[in-house]
Protein backbone atom coordinates (compact mmCIF):
# COMPACT_ATOMS: atom_id res chain seq x y z
CA UNK A 1 0.00 0.00 0.00
CA UNK A 2 1.49 3.52 -0.82
CA UNK A 3 1.07 5.74 1.96
CA UNK A 4 1.74 9.57 1.30
CA UNK A 5 2.36 11.65 4.25
CA UNK A 6 3.36 15.37 4.43
CA UNK A 7 3.05 18.58 7.18
CA UNK A 8 0.28 19.64 4.95
CA UNK A 9 -1.41 18.35 1.57
CA UNK A 10 -4.29 20.57 -0.05
CA UNK A 11 -6.82 19.66 -1.84
CA UNK A 12 -5.18 19.65 -5.18
CA UNK A 13 -2.07 17.75 -4.48
CA UNK A 14 -4.26 15.06 -3.44
CA UNK A 15 -6.40 15.09 -6.47
CA UNK A 16 -2.99 15.15 -8.80
CA UNK A 17 -2.10 11.78 -6.78
CA UNK A 18 -5.44 10.37 -6.95
CA UNK A 19 -5.16 10.69 -10.91
CA UNK A 20 -2.14 9.79 -11.20
CA UNK A 21 -3.07 6.35 -9.54
CA UNK A 22 -5.67 6.26 -11.18
CA UNK A 23 -4.47 6.36 -14.34
CA UNK A 24 -0.94 4.15 -13.53
CA UNK A 25 -1.64 2.89 -10.27
CA UNK A 26 -2.86 -0.27 -11.74
CA UNK A 27 -5.22 -1.32 -8.50
CA UNK A 28 -2.92 -0.03 -5.79
CA UNK A 29 -4.02 0.81 -2.53
CA UNK A 30 -3.07 4.02 -1.27
CA UNK A 31 -3.78 6.90 1.50
CA UNK A 32 -2.36 10.45 2.49
CA UNK A 33 -2.15 11.77 5.98
CA UNK A 34 -1.34 15.02 7.28
CA UNK A 35 -0.70 17.03 10.44
CA UNK A 36 -3.69 18.85 9.83
CA UNK A 37 -5.99 15.95 10.13
CA UNK A 38 -6.41 14.85 6.42
CA UNK A 39 -7.20 10.82 6.41
CA UNK A 40 -7.70 9.18 2.96
CA UNK A 41 -7.70 5.47 2.27
CA UNK A 42 -8.63 4.34 -0.77
CA UNK A 43 -8.28 0.22 -1.87
CA UNK A 44 -10.24 -2.95 -1.17
CA UNK A 45 -12.13 -2.63 2.46
CA UNK A 46 -10.70 0.76 3.02
CA UNK A 47 -13.07 3.36 2.33
CA UNK A 48 -15.74 1.80 4.85
CA UNK A 49 -13.20 3.51 7.28
CA UNK A 50 -14.42 7.03 8.41
CA UNK A 51 -12.12 9.63 6.66
CA UNK A 52 -11.18 13.11 6.54
CA UNK A 53 -10.80 14.20 3.17
CA UNK A 54 -8.64 17.27 2.09
CA UNK A 55 -11.67 19.60 0.96
CA UNK A 56 -12.84 18.60 5.03
CA UNK A 57 -9.28 20.14 6.81
CA UNK A 58 -7.21 22.55 4.26
CA UNK A 59 -6.90 26.45 5.10
CA UNK A 60 -5.19 28.58 2.51
CA UNK A 61 -2.28 29.73 5.01
CA UNK A 62 -3.71 33.14 6.14
CA UNK A 63 -7.12 32.62 6.23
CA UNK A 64 -7.64 31.38 10.11
CA UNK A 65 -8.94 28.66 10.75
CA UNK A 66 -10.84 26.39 8.59
CA UNK A 67 -14.69 26.52 8.29
CA UNK A 68 -17.57 25.20 10.84
CA UNK A 69 -18.05 22.62 7.66
CA UNK A 70 -16.53 19.42 8.20
CA UNK A 71 -18.04 16.81 5.41
CA UNK A 72 -17.44 16.01 1.95
CA UNK A 73 -21.25 15.17 0.60
CA UNK A 74 -19.62 13.55 -2.03
CA UNK A 75 -17.38 10.75 -0.51
CA UNK A 76 -17.90 7.82 -1.09
CA UNK A 77 -19.86 7.10 2.45
CA UNK A 78 -21.61 10.80 1.48
CA UNK A 79 -23.01 9.26 -1.85
CA UNK A 80 -24.55 6.35 -0.24
CA UNK A 81 -26.17 9.04 2.60
CA UNK A 82 -27.26 11.02 -0.16
CA UNK A 83 -29.11 8.22 -2.21
CA UNK A 84 -31.25 7.09 1.27
CA UNK A 85 -31.93 10.91 1.63
CA UNK A 86 -33.38 10.99 -1.81
CA UNK A 87 -34.69 7.20 -2.01
CA UNK A 88 -38.49 8.39 -1.14
CA UNK A 89 -38.79 10.65 -4.30
CA UNK A 90 -37.92 7.44 -6.35
CA UNK A 91 -40.77 5.39 -8.31
CA UNK A 92 -41.57 2.15 -5.19
CA UNK A 93 -39.74 -0.03 -8.03
CA UNK A 94 -36.85 2.05 -7.95
CA UNK A 95 -36.20 2.88 -4.38
CA UNK A 96 -32.95 2.77 -2.18
CA UNK A 97 -32.60 -0.94 -0.79
CA UNK A 98 -30.65 0.02 2.61
CA UNK A 99 -30.11 -3.02 5.33
CA UNK A 100 -32.75 -5.54 3.25
CA UNK A 101 -35.88 -2.78 3.44
CA UNK A 102 -36.67 -0.27 0.79
CA UNK A 103 -36.09 3.47 1.79
CA UNK A 104 -39.81 4.79 0.91
CA UNK A 105 -40.62 7.61 3.02
CA UNK A 106 -38.19 10.57 3.99
CA UNK A 107 -35.41 10.27 6.57
CA UNK A 108 -36.36 12.06 9.92
CA UNK A 109 -33.13 12.80 11.16
CA UNK A 110 -29.29 12.09 11.06
CA UNK A 111 -30.02 9.08 13.93
CA UNK A 112 -32.27 8.05 11.83
CA UNK A 113 -29.77 8.50 8.66
CA UNK A 114 -27.00 6.28 10.43
CA UNK A 115 -29.61 3.68 11.55
CA UNK A 116 -31.06 3.27 8.02
CA UNK A 117 -27.71 3.62 5.93
CA UNK A 118 -25.62 1.20 8.68
CA UNK A 119 -22.99 4.24 8.63
CA UNK A 120 -21.53 5.68 11.48
CA UNK A 121 -23.32 8.96 13.31
CA UNK A 122 -20.71 11.42 12.83
CA UNK A 123 -20.40 10.38 8.94
CA UNK A 124 -24.15 10.62 9.29
CA UNK A 125 -24.00 13.83 10.92
CA UNK A 126 -21.71 16.01 9.35
CA UNK A 127 -23.44 14.63 5.67
CA UNK A 128 -26.97 16.09 6.66
CA UNK A 129 -24.80 19.14 9.15
CA UNK A 130 -22.83 20.50 5.59
CA UNK A 131 -26.31 19.73 3.30
CA UNK A 132 -28.24 22.11 5.63
CA UNK A 133 -25.33 24.85 5.62
CA UNK A 134 -25.73 25.43 2.18
CA UNK A 135 -29.76 25.25 1.76
CA UNK A 136 -29.70 21.82 0.31
CA UNK A 137 -32.30 20.07 3.43
CA UNK A 138 -34.49 20.94 5.20
CA UNK A 139 -33.72 21.93 9.08
CA UNK A 140 -37.22 20.95 10.78
CA UNK A 141 -37.46 17.06 10.71
CA UNK A 142 -38.15 15.04 8.70
CA UNK A 143 -35.16 15.82 6.38
CA UNK A 144 -36.36 16.67 3.04
CA UNK A 145 -34.27 17.71 0.03
CA UNK A 146 -34.36 21.40 -1.53
CA UNK A 147 -32.59 22.21 -4.73
CA UNK A 148 -32.23 19.46 -6.14
CA UNK A 149 -31.30 20.50 -9.38
CA UNK A 150 -28.18 22.10 -7.59
CA UNK A 151 -27.50 19.25 -5.51
CA UNK A 152 -27.60 16.82 -8.42
CA UNK A 153 -25.71 19.33 -11.22
CA UNK A 154 -22.70 19.22 -8.17
CA UNK A 155 -23.15 15.42 -7.49
CA UNK A 156 -22.61 14.61 -11.59
CA UNK A 157 -19.79 16.70 -11.32
CA UNK A 158 -18.04 15.22 -8.71
CA UNK A 159 -18.59 12.11 -9.89
CA UNK A 160 -17.26 12.92 -13.43
CA UNK A 161 -14.40 10.73 -13.22
CA UNK A 162 -16.21 7.85 -12.22
CA UNK A 163 -13.29 5.36 -12.95
CA UNK A 164 -10.76 2.94 -14.76
CA UNK A 165 -12.55 0.36 -17.52
CA UNK A 166 -11.30 -2.29 -18.81
CA UNK A 167 -11.93 -3.58 -22.22
CA UNK A 168 -13.00 -7.07 -22.43
CA UNK A 169 -13.93 -10.48 -24.54
CA UNK A 170 -15.47 -13.57 -24.07
CA UNK A 171 -13.20 -16.60 -23.82
CA UNK A 172 -15.02 -18.30 -25.98
CA UNK A 173 -17.83 -17.65 -28.59
CA UNK A 174 -21.69 -18.17 -27.70
CA UNK A 175 -24.99 -17.60 -29.15
CA UNK A 176 -26.26 -15.45 -26.31
CA UNK A 177 -26.11 -11.96 -26.08
CA UNK A 178 -23.49 -10.59 -24.22
CA UNK A 179 -26.08 -9.08 -21.61
CA UNK A 180 -27.93 -12.34 -21.14
CA UNK A 181 -24.45 -14.49 -21.13
CA UNK A 182 -22.78 -11.06 -18.81
CA UNK A 183 -26.08 -11.96 -16.51
CA UNK A 184 -25.87 -15.96 -16.45
CA UNK A 185 -22.04 -15.51 -15.51
CA UNK A 186 -22.68 -13.56 -12.64
CA UNK A 187 -25.50 -15.74 -11.37
CA UNK A 188 -23.09 -18.94 -11.63
CA UNK A 189 -20.06 -17.35 -10.01
CA UNK A 190 -22.30 -16.38 -6.97
CA UNK A 191 -23.85 -19.23 -6.58
CA UNK A 192 -20.58 -21.20 -6.66
CA UNK A 193 -19.22 -18.93 -4.18
CA UNK A 194 -19.63 -16.88 -1.02
CA UNK A 195 -17.22 -13.58 -0.03
CA UNK A 196 -16.61 -12.56 -3.48
CA UNK A 197 -15.79 -8.86 -4.54
CA UNK A 198 -18.69 -7.17 -5.25
CA UNK A 199 -20.04 -6.68 -8.72
CA UNK A 200 -23.06 -5.52 -10.19
CA UNK A 201 -24.66 -4.34 -13.27
CA UNK A 202 -24.20 -0.54 -14.55
CA UNK A 203 -25.02 1.75 -16.83
CA UNK A 204 -26.74 1.28 -20.03
CA UNK A 205 -27.31 -2.94 -19.02
CA UNK A 206 -28.59 -1.56 -15.67
CA UNK A 207 -30.81 0.61 -17.03
CA UNK A 208 -31.77 -1.88 -19.52
CA UNK A 209 -32.46 -4.43 -16.51
CA UNK A 210 -34.68 -1.93 -14.65
CA UNK A 211 -36.80 -1.85 -17.23
CA UNK A 212 -35.57 1.97 -18.31
CA UNK A 213 -33.80 1.00 -21.44
CA UNK A 214 -33.47 3.77 -23.77
CA UNK A 215 -29.91 3.32 -25.68
CA UNK A 216 -28.71 0.20 -27.87
CA UNK A 217 -25.69 -1.65 -29.14
CA UNK A 218 -23.19 -0.63 -26.62
CA UNK A 219 -21.23 -3.39 -24.65
CA UNK A 220 -22.64 -3.82 -21.14
CA UNK A 221 -20.31 -2.71 -18.26
CA UNK A 222 -20.15 -4.55 -15.23
CA UNK A 223 -19.14 -2.82 -12.32
CA UNK A 224 -16.77 -5.06 -10.18
CA UNK A 225 -14.66 -4.29 -6.85
CA UNK A 226 -11.52 -6.30 -7.78
CA UNK A 227 -11.34 -7.10 -11.67
CA UNK A 228 -8.01 -9.02 -11.58
CA UNK A 229 -7.58 -10.94 -14.62
CA UNK A 230 -8.40 -13.98 -12.26
CA UNK A 231 -12.08 -12.64 -11.27
CA UNK A 232 -12.43 -11.91 -14.96
CA UNK A 233 -11.48 -15.11 -16.03
CA UNK A 234 -14.30 -17.03 -13.09
CA UNK A 235 -16.92 -14.94 -15.68
CA UNK A 236 -15.62 -16.18 -19.14
CA UNK A 237 -14.16 -13.11 -19.75
CA UNK A 238 -10.56 -12.29 -20.69
CA UNK A 239 -8.93 -8.36 -21.74
CA UNK A 240 -9.33 -7.53 -25.08
CA UNK A 241 -6.32 -6.52 -26.94
CA UNK A 242 -5.70 -3.92 -28.97
CA UNK A 243 -8.06 -3.99 -32.01
CA UNK A 244 -10.10 -6.94 -30.75
CA UNK A 245 -13.73 -6.52 -30.39
CA UNK A 246 -15.11 -5.77 -27.06
CA UNK A 247 -17.60 -7.85 -25.72
CA UNK A 248 -18.10 -6.16 -21.97
CA UNK A 249 -16.05 -3.08 -20.15
CA UNK A 250 -15.48 -3.73 -16.57
CA UNK A 251 -14.98 -0.93 -15.11
CA UNK A 252 -13.68 -0.78 -11.18
CA UNK A 253 -16.23 2.34 -8.93
CA UNK A 254 -14.13 4.88 -7.80
CA UNK A 255 -16.94 4.90 -4.98
CA UNK A 256 -17.68 1.60 -4.37
CA UNK A 257 -19.37 1.77 -1.35
CA UNK A 258 -22.21 3.84 -2.97
CA UNK A 259 -22.27 1.85 -6.10
CA UNK A 260 -22.34 -1.23 -4.20
CA UNK A 261 -24.47 -0.77 -1.21
CA UNK A 262 -27.21 1.22 -3.44
CA UNK A 263 -27.23 -2.04 -5.82
CA UNK A 264 -30.28 -4.06 -6.11
CA UNK A 265 -30.55 -7.77 -7.20
CA UNK A 266 -33.20 -8.36 -9.69
CA UNK A 267 -33.61 -12.05 -11.32
CA UNK A 268 -29.97 -13.19 -9.17
CA UNK A 269 -28.27 -10.52 -10.35
CA UNK A 270 -27.07 -7.42 -9.13
CA UNK A 271 -27.83 -4.14 -10.46
CA UNK A 272 -27.03 -0.32 -9.91
CA UNK A 273 -29.58 2.03 -8.38
CA UNK A 274 -30.91 4.11 -10.54
CA UNK A 275 -29.39 7.31 -9.21
CA UNK A 276 -26.04 5.46 -9.90
CA UNK A 277 -26.99 5.23 -13.77
CA UNK A 278 -27.57 8.57 -14.08
CA UNK A 279 -24.59 9.49 -12.65
CA UNK A 280 -22.43 6.89 -14.81
CA UNK A 281 -24.13 7.51 -18.30
CA UNK A 282 -24.21 11.23 -18.19
CA UNK A 283 -20.50 11.52 -18.68
CA UNK A 284 -20.62 8.58 -21.23
CA UNK A 285 -19.92 9.42 -25.28
CA UNK A 286 -21.76 6.78 -26.56
CA UNK A 287 -25.51 8.63 -26.11
CA UNK A 288 -24.66 8.84 -22.74
CA UNK A 289 -26.39 12.34 -23.23
CA UNK A 290 -29.62 11.76 -24.02
CA UNK A 291 -29.60 8.69 -21.81
CA UNK A 292 -29.53 11.15 -18.50
CA UNK A 293 -31.86 13.22 -19.87
CA UNK A 294 -34.82 10.64 -20.42
CA UNK A 295 -34.21 9.06 -17.17
CA UNK A 296 -34.68 12.87 -15.77
CA UNK A 297 -37.71 13.58 -17.47
CA UNK A 298 -38.47 9.85 -16.29
CA UNK A 299 -38.28 7.80 -12.66
CA UNK A 300 -36.07 10.71 -11.49
CA UNK A 301 -38.07 13.09 -12.53
CA UNK A 302 -38.92 13.96 -9.00
CA UNK A 303 -35.00 14.37 -8.11
CA UNK A 304 -32.67 16.07 -10.78
CA UNK A 305 -35.59 18.87 -10.81
CA UNK A 306 -36.76 21.19 -7.76
CA UNK A 307 -39.90 20.73 -6.07
CA UNK A 308 -42.04 19.61 -2.84
CA UNK A 309 -43.23 15.99 -2.39
CA UNK A 310 -46.18 14.73 -0.05
CA UNK A 311 -44.46 12.78 2.86
CA UNK A 312 -45.57 9.12 3.44
CA UNK A 313 -46.78 8.07 6.63
CA UNK A 314 -45.30 5.73 9.47
CA UNK A 315 -46.73 3.13 7.99
CA UNK A 316 -44.37 3.19 5.33
CA UNK A 317 -41.25 3.42 7.79
CA UNK A 318 -38.23 1.36 6.75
Amino acid sequence: MVIVGAPRLSPSMVHELRQFLEDFGEGTSWGVLDEAGLMELHGQGLEEIEAVSADEVFTPRGEGVAPSNPANVFSDLGQWCLKVLLSHRLPPALQIVARGLRVGRPIRNASELARVAGVSGPVAWRTVSALQQEGLLSHPEPLRPLQTDVLMARWRAASLRGGLDIRTRWLFPSRLGSLERLSSAIRAVDAAREGDPRRALGLFAAAEVLGQGFVEGVAPFLLHEDPQAGELERLGLMVAGVGERVDVFVRRPRFASSVFRGATVVDGVPVADALQIWLDVSHHPARGAEMAEYLARGVLAEIVTSGEVGLLSDEDEP
